[in-house]
């Protein structure tokens, strides 16, 4: 290449540069270099609000291809008109509107064509815009009595307002308006939680325009420092415990081993207790507990409580207890590197505890007890440094006892497909056993457990047959079940009987029957007193013999007469029927002053015939012997103690009214006779009904048995009736009838001829004599003079005239009562 050349070739390239360099300083025409990108048939999009303030709005867009500017359109309703309200190259707007507002709206873009024609875009899609003051955000430090608040700069305010209430939901009242960004609320009330609001304000002229609130904020004075801290070192822990702090979230827990030393976290808990596993044996720690607040997901801690020490030893022994039959055994798992072990003991839990004993072993037995009663123990270690002892963490309290307590008072009832028992807790039991036998003395089988003091025997029951049960209660300690006595049965008669004989003359003059008040006040029923020497004592005799022949879940124990009857009527033991035949050991009530409230008391001692024998306490202050027969004037009734012999369950399949032997023999009705008695169904309660509607509270015996007897000829039906003669079921029919009417009532049978059975009722109405036959058509009471050997059972003939007189309260027993009432007067009263 030519020199001519080269030089050619660099003036070009200078051109070319300079050409370049110009070209880029040369305004451009963004219709004319971007036409080709503009699209007429798209919208703008990414319309935003970026922030809004008094009457305006900072609108934002995505740039467009090809624009050369645009346009902005605004209305004040949804679905309102549309109107330009200003343009721009850029693609941020101020928007104007009315303050607190809705206003909406619209962008397009245009471009300008060689012609200066604009050609336009479609609109973006419409912005809805409240034209308001921002939202502060509000944060929140809490302290003791006072809580700040601060929060951010709102773009256009002047000021802000804040607002509290004490529920989120509540009132929210004024407490500061400032132009500052924070407030510090003074005088708030200690432990205490509050609500808090604000919004920015702009002052135009004299007059504030408010912004909206921000949403509620919690805040909270500080939590007080917690109260009553504890610590307890126990089974190689420290156990702290405290007072809740009220309002608290939590409490933090900090240990130092110096009271002033530096302190460390052990950890946080919600609770108002922990426990620090990590000590050593012979280091004394301190503790402290602050309580904290979290708030808006920051932690504010409160005050911190006044440490407190404990100084861990050796460890609690884990201490078992073993009751065995008169003493509790202890032991426990050795516990490392101590000398020996020390024993506590308590009457009660928590009470006071009295030191027992040391050992080098790991068993103690303590036998100087009391038997069926609850001792609490605790257990710890000593060893000897220095030659002193230093002791270890008692262990926890256990409770032990000695052999279990048998129930008492155990009763039953016969229900419809059931015998219902029930029975008084004996102490220390946790649950029982329940055994069955068809005999008071014999072979008793395991029905099962109860955890409660009843039970329910549904299992193969026969109807009108006598069950006997003994319950026990049990205990299990360590997976070993140990067991009580059984409740005890009933004392026989023979053994009441017997310890009555043994007072035999006990007697005022030598001051002997002081003996008998002693045994009484030595074994008092809940709410009784203890008795003088000086008052009448034949009701504290009878309880005496209860008391010495172990009798005192069947005797009713009480100085006073009436009370005793009384008693006896609530537990369904008593009758007032002349022509019960009493048995020994049952217990006579005696009414000098013919009021039917007892005036004297005595035991049933001895039945000769129609002749009954008692024995009574403070008769001729003494005790003597009385000889009456049933229909002795002065007679009121008999107290029927469940005895052996007696104490049975009935099982009578639905009717409640007897459901104890007991019961069904003082009614003159043995267990299986009559059978037609256990026929009654239905029909009887329409009979029983129509029984109280007719007859008035006013009306006689003989009225309510002419109401009785219509009932029956009415109700009673003898199709179906294959296990008795049609007269046994009418005769147990008047006899039912008669006991709810409370009518003196006696069912007779006898075997006629032809080998059949014939029964009949015998009735005392209004005073008088009757007998119903219902082996008659038309069966009405007829007044009745018995045969000398009616009331014999089965031993000597009586003279029926003593019989009849006695009725009528003039014959020769009367006599013998009046000999006797003439002192029995005024010693025997125990009414008073």
């Amino acid at each position: 290449m030519s020199k001519k050349t080269q030089t050619l070739l660099k003036h070009m390239l200078c051109y070319a540069v300079i050409a370049a360099m110009v070209i880029s300083f040369m305004p451009v025409n963004v219709s004319q270099v971007s036409a080709a990108s503009f699209q007429k048939d798209s919208k703008v999009t990414g319309l935003t609000v970026t922030s809004t303030g008094y009457e305006y709005a900072n609108l934002k867009w995505d740039a467009f291809d090809g624009a050369a500017g645009y346009q902005i359109y605004k209305s004040n309703k949804k679905k309102g008109t549309f109107k330009l309200q200003g343009s721009t190259e850029l693609t941020t707007f101020k928007g104007t509107g009315k303050f607190n507002k809705k206003s909406y709206f619209k962008v397009r873009a245009y471009k300008v064509n060689k012609s200066g024609e604009k050609i336009y875009s479609k609109f973006s899609k419409k912005k809805e815009v409240l034209i308001t003051l921002g939202k502060p955000s509000l944060s929140i430090t809490p302290g003791q009595t006072e809580i700040k608040l601060s929060w951010n700069a709102i773009e256009d305010a002047t000021g802000y307002q804040i607002k509290r209430a004490t529920k989120k939901s509540g009132i929210y009242r004024s407490v500061k308006d400032t132009t500052q960004l924070s407030f510090t609320n003074i005088g708030a009330s200690a432990a205490r939680i509050y609500y808090y609001k604000a919004r920015a304000y702009k002052t135009v002229g004299n007059k504030k325009h408010y912004g909206p609130y921000c949403a509620a904020v919690t805040g909270a004075t500080l939590r007080s420092a917690p109260e009553n801290l504890t610590a307890t070192a126990i089974n190689n822990e420290v156990r702290l415990t405290w007072s809740k702090s009220t309002l608290a979230s939590g409490y933090q827990v900090y240990r130092s081993t110096a009271k002033n030393g530096s302190y460390s976290s052990l950890g946080s808990t919600s609770d108002t207790n922990f426990t620090d596993k990590n000590v050593s044996v012979g280091t004394k720690y301190f503790y402290k507990v602050c309580a904290y607040i979290d708030l808006n997901e920051v932690r504010y801690n409160g005050d911190c409580c006044d440490p407190v020490s404990r100084a861990f030893h050796y460890s609690a022994p884990v201490v078992k207890v073993t009751p065995q039959e008169e003493a509790v055994k202890l032991s426990w798992d050795e516990v490392p590197g101590v000398a020996g072990y020390q024993v506590y003991r308590a009457d009660k839990p928590n009470g006071k505890y009295t030191k027992l004993g040391k050992t080098d072993k790991l068993t103690y037995k303590n036998t100087d007890l009391t038997l069926d009663k609850v001792y609490y123990y605790r257990v710890r270690a000593y060893q000897v440094v220095d030659s002193k002892n230093r002791y270890g963490s008692f262990s926890g309290e256990l409770h032990g006892m000695t052999k279990i307590k048998a129930p008492s008072k155990v009763e039953g009832k016969s229900n419809e497909n059931s015998i219902s028992l029930t029975w008084k807790k004996a102490t220390n039991a946790t649950a029982y056993e329940v055994y069955r036998s068809t005999e008071a003395n014999g072979e008793y089988e395991k029905l099962g457990t109860s955890k409660d003091t009843s039970y329910t025997d549904k299992q193969n029951l026969v109807k009108k047959q006598a069950y006997f049960y003994k319950v026990r209660g049990y205990v299990k300690f360590d997976g070993v079940t140990y067991y009580g006595e059984y409740n005890s049965p009933s004392a026989s008669r023979d053994a009441v009987i017997k310890c009555a004989k043994a007072w035999d003359n006990c007697k005022e003059s030598d001051g002997s029957f002081k003996k008998i008040i002693d045994v009484y006040n030595s074994d008092l029923a809940p709410g009784c007193g203890k008795l003088s020497y000086k008052v009448a004592w034949c009701a504290a005799f009878v309880s005496a013999v209860g008391i010495k022949a172990k009798a005192t879940d069947i005797i009713v124990r009480h100085s006073y007469c009436p009370t005793m009857l009384n008693t006896y009527k609530k537990k369904d033991q008593y009758t007032s029927k002349k022509k019960y035949s009493p048995q020994p050991g049952d217990v006579v009530f005696f009414d000098w002053n013919r009021n039917n409230v007892p005036d004297h008391v005595g035991l049933v001692y001895s039945i000769d015939g129609s002749t009954i024998t008692s024995i009574e306490g403070n008769k001729n202050d003494r005790v003597d012997y009385r000889k009456y027969s049933k229909g002795y004037t002065y007679l009121l009734g008999y107290g029927l103690p469940a005895y052996d012999d007696s104490s049975g369950v009935v099982f009578t399949a639905g009717d409640n009214t007897l459901t104890t032997a007991s019961v069904i023999q003082s009614s003159s009705i043995s267990t299986g006779d009559p059978d037609g008695y256990s026929e009654l169904g239905d029909e009887y309660g329409v009979a029983e009904k129509k029984l109280s509607v007719g007859c008035g509270e006013e009306a006689t015996e003989m009225e309510q048995m002419k109401v009785m007897l219509k009932a029956v000829k009415e109700e009673a039906k003898t199709e179906d009736i294959d296990e008795c003669s049609e007269s046994e079921y009418y005769a147990a029919f008047i006899y039912r009838l008669c006991q709810d009417a409370d009518i003196d009532v006696c069912l007779v049978t006898e075997t006629n001829e032809d080998g059949g059975n014939i029964a009949w009722v015998e009735v005392t109405l209004d005073g008088e004599l009757y007998k119903i036959d219902p082996t008659k058509e038309d069966f009405q009471p007829e007044k009745y003079v018995p045969e000398v050997t009616d009331y014999n059972d089965g031993s000597e003939p009586v003279d029926v005239s003593d019989v009849e007189a006695d009725d009528e309260g003039n014959g020769s027993d009367d006599a013998e009562a009046a000999d006797d009432s003439s002192s029995d007067n005024d010693n025997d009263s125990d009414k008073e």
